[in-house]
C-alpha cells in the first residue's frame, strides 16, 4: 500500500553551487525528503571555490530541514569563469548552524568519514564538476577509513547520479 513506511536513503550532495538556481532546487529537494522522512543528508560540499559559497548551502539547508550537516569545500580550490549571483545576499539574510568565516573541511576527508560511519548504503548526487568526486576516488586509506577511496566507494555507494555531462565525451561544460 502507499502507507508503508520507505526507509530513508542515505545521500551525499556534491554541487557547483554557483551561478545559477539548480543547485538550489536539488538542495531543496533533498530537505523536502528530509521532511518526509525519505532521505538521510550524510554531507554537502561544493565543487567550486566560491566566496560565501559553503555559508550559503548551510543557510539553505539549516533553514530547510537540515542543520548541522557537514559541509566541505574543493580539496583542490577550483574557480571558474562567471558571477555568484545568490551566495553572499544568502549568507548575509540567513542564519546557519556555522558561524561565519569557519573554516570548512575539504571533500574528500568529509566524504570519506560520511562513507566511512554510514550505517548502511550511500547514494552520491554530483552536479557540477566531477573534481571532488575524483579526488575521492583517488584517496587512500588513512585513519578515517582502511579502504582506499575507490574501495570505499565499491563498499558503501549504490548509486552515483551526475547531473549534467555526456560521457565519455559531450559538449556539456561541466
Amino acid at each position: 500500500t502507499f502507507d508503508a513506511p520507505i526507509a530513508a536513503r542515505n545521500f551525499i550532495f556534491d554541487t557547483d553551487w554557483y551561478t545559477d538556481i539548480d543547485d538550489v532546487l536539488a538542495a531543496r529537494m533533498l530537505t523536502w525528503g528530509i521532511n518526509q522522512g525519505r532521505v538521510n543528508l550524510l554531507a554537502a560540499g561544493l565543487s567550486v571555490t566560491l566566496t560565501d559559497g559553503a555559508c550559503s548551502l548551510d543557510v539553505v539547508l539549516t533553514n530547510d530541514g537540515a542543520p548541522n550537516t557537514p559541509i566541505a569545500v574543493p580539496l583542490t580550490p577550483l574557480s571558474y569563469a562567471g558571477s555568484a549571483l545568490y551566495q553572499t545576499p544568502v549568507c548575509d539574510a540567513g542564519e546557519g548552524t556555522l558561524a561565519p568565516g569557519v573554516v570548512y573541511d575539504d571533500a574528500v576527508t568529509v566524504y570519506r568519514t560520511a562513507l566511512a560511519n554510514a550505517n548502511g548504503r550511500v547514494e552520491i548526487i554530483t552536479e557540477g564538476f566531477l573534481n571532488n568526486i575524483m579526488e575521492l576516488m583517488q584517496s587512500p586509506a588513512d585513519g578515517i577509513s582502511p579502504l582506499t577511496g575507490t574501495e570505499l566507494i565499491a563498499a558503501k555507494v549504490s548509486r552515483i547520479w551526475v547531473g549534467g555531462g555526456q560521457f565519455p565525451s559531450g559538449t556539456e561544460y561541466n
